[in-house]
Formats: C-alpha cells, sequence, structure tokens
C-alpha cells in the first residue's frame, strides 16, 4: 500500500474540519452540548488533580471475584496507598488481597481504574482544549503523557498469570487490555500535539508509544479476531500519529492479521 502524506495534527479522531463541525452542533443541538458538558466537567476535575501514576500495571480483570461464591467482587473502602477492601455481593465476606499470585492480586484488578481514568483523561483534556483553546487542557494532558512516557517501560510485562509473556501487557495484564487502553492516549495526544516541543514529543514516542505499540502489542498475533481488531486499531493509530509507515501498514495490510483481511475474511 502506498501511503500519501498525512495531514496535519489533529488528523486521527477528528480533523480541523471534524473539530468545527463539533463546535457547530455543540451551539446548534442540545444532545451535543449536553454531552460536550459532560466531556468538560471530566476535563475540568483532571485540571485540579494532582497526576500520580499506579505504581504498577493492572491485574486481570477476571480475576476479581470472589473465591467462595464465585461472581465479581465490589471495590470497597481504601485502606492503604493502591489497596483496597473487596467485598462479595453475596456472602458480605470482605476478601484482602494478595499480590503474589494473579487470581489474589484483587488491588491489581482494580488498577485498572485509575490508568483508564488517565487515558480517557487524555482524551477528554484534548478535546476541551480543541474546543475552548484553553491550554491549560493541553498542559494538563502533557503532564500524563510525559508521566507515561517516564514510567511506562518500568512497568514489568505480565500476562493474566503474572507471567513475562509475549501477549501480555505492561498497564494490563493482555495485549488486548494495552490496546483499548492505548487508543484514547493517541487519541489525546493528537489533538494536543502542536502544542508539544520536538523534545516532548520525542519521549512521549520512545517511551510510550512506540515500546507499546511494536513490543508489546504488535508480538503475538491472533489472526481473524475480534481481539487482532483493537490491536490493528491501537498499532495504526501510533502510526498515524508519528507517521510510522510501517506501523500504518501492518494495522492495514497485513495479509494475516491487517484491516483489509480482518473485513474480507471476518465479516
Amino acid at each position: 500500500m502506498r501511503i500519501p502524506s498525512l495531514p496535519p495534527h489533529p488528523r486521527l479522531l477528528l480533523s480541523n474540519k471534524g473539530i468545527e463541525e463539533m463546535k457547530s452542533r455543540i451551539e446548534r443541538f442540545d444532545w451535543a452540548k449536553t454531552r460536550w458538558e459532560s466531556i468538560k466537567k471530566a476535563a475540568d476535575a483532571l485540571l485540579k488533580e494532582e497526576v500520580v501514576l499506579p505504581p504498577r500495571g493492572a491485574n486481570w480483570s477476571h480475576w476479581y471475584a470472589c473465591p467462595v461464591h464465585g461472581c465479581g467482587l465490589q471495590t470497597g473502602k481504601q485502606v492503604g496507598q493502591w489497596k483496597w477492601e473487596h467485598k462479595c455481593p453475596v456472602g458480605g465476606e470482605i476478601v484482602r488481597s494478595d499480590p503474589t499470585k494473579p487470581s489474589t492480586d484483587y488491588d491489581g484488578c482494580v488498577l485498572h481504574q485509575p490508568h483508564n481514568k488517565l487515558s480517557r483523561g487524555v482524551l477528554d483534556l484534548g478535546l476541551a482544549y480543541q474546543v475552548t483553546g484553553d491550554r491549560r487542557y493541553a498542559a494538563k494532558a502533557r503532564e500524563i503523557l510525559l508521566a507515561y512516557a517516564e514510567k511506562y517501560l518500568s512497568y514489568p510485562l505480565h500476562n493474566t498469570r503474572g507471567e513475562a509473556k509475549i501477549g501480555g501487557g505492561r498497564v494490563g495484564s493482555q495485549n488486548l487490555d494495552e490496546s483499548t487502553w492505548l487508543i484514547p492516549i493517541c487519541q489525546g495526544a493528537d489533538l494536543i500535539w502542536e502544542t508539544l516541543c520536538q523534545a516532548d514529543r520525542d519521549a512521549i514516542a520512545n517511551g510510550l508509544l512506540l515500546p507499546a505499540a511494536k513490543e508489546v502489542i504488535q508480538p503475538g498475533p491472533h489472526g481473524i479476531h475480534n481481539i487482532q481488531n483493537w490491536r490493528n486499531s491501537a498499532m495504526g493509530l501510533v502510526g498515524f500519529l508519528l507517521g510510522d509507515k510501517d506501523l500504518i501498514r501492518y494495522a492495514i495490510d497485513n495479509p494475516d492479521t491487517g484491516f483489509r483481511s480482518q473485513m474480507q475474511k471476518g465479516v
């Protein structure tokens, strides 16, 4: 596939034209105004919060189950830094986390929440910046991105059994989790990319985006499968954000796993 010159940023979730159309809808339609107010509220809340990343990646969410009844646990009060009570909704048992094995690392399961909040936060902040022009939103998104760029490679690679194997993740325990987390990171980064200096762009690319796409998500393909589509989306967005044509080609035209093959063989 020949890849033409890419348009300027933003170019992933929205182009400049798309942003203007979004602003117009916010002015004209109540449903759009309501959705925008929700996004802005979330972004405003993040402006007031210190950026604190979890100390490690999250455990597999399917382990978040009562060992007695097998039902999903409910997160109770926080009992320490990155530690919580975990309550069974059937028997009322309070279960404490034991991080020595994945099946009892309930605190690790809860870590999905702050990781995903920050990922979605980058997108909300990017949207708020594009709609309002207020650079405080871009600055906070930059802060989150640089924090992950500094921390990401220190998170151990781990799969659902706690093993450092292909198919696992650093932020999540599967490359599926890594993909769904990375997608809004890319979309939000694109919305503030023009505010970043080259040093920041390089740090985010080399410390976060490229390692996530090429070292965590790309290895261990799933063939024609819904999970592969999430992986293609994450790799493709990194490729289009950074202008990495190898990632773009892999996500779209790989004959075994790419988007075109998914459409031809999987739909």
